[in-house]
């Protein structure tokens, strides 16, 4: 089953911003990904999530994506309209 999904898996670099995620749907991903394993269970990784489109916009406009194809995405109105952005407590772990 993860094979089939892995294999279906594909990179998004655009998005349709008139679907716009509720902030109780971007609580339950977090929440999920919360309870995955860590090393020693440190529990290391902290969550800021935002459907705010001012905020998201600031995110978006810090983000870099496929550099490696030297052309800017995503195109214009293809941004998304929501981050979950992950970040590791420095101190907890220090790598």
């Amino acid at each position: 089953m993860i094979k089939d999904l892995v294999l279906k898996n594909r990179s998004y670099r655009g998005y349709d911003r008139s679907v716009v995620p509720d902030m109780s749907l971007l609580k339950e991903l977090v929440d999920n990904a919360r309870l995955c394993p860590s090393s020693v269970n440190l529990q290391p990784l902290k969550y800021f999530i935002t459907n705010e489109e001012s905020v998201v916009c600031k995110i978006q406009n810090a983000t870099g994506w496929a550099k490696a194809l030297d052309i800017k995405l995503p195109h214009k109105g293809k941004e998304p309209a929501a981050f979950i952005v992950i970040c590791a407590d420095k101190t907890l772990v220090s790598n």
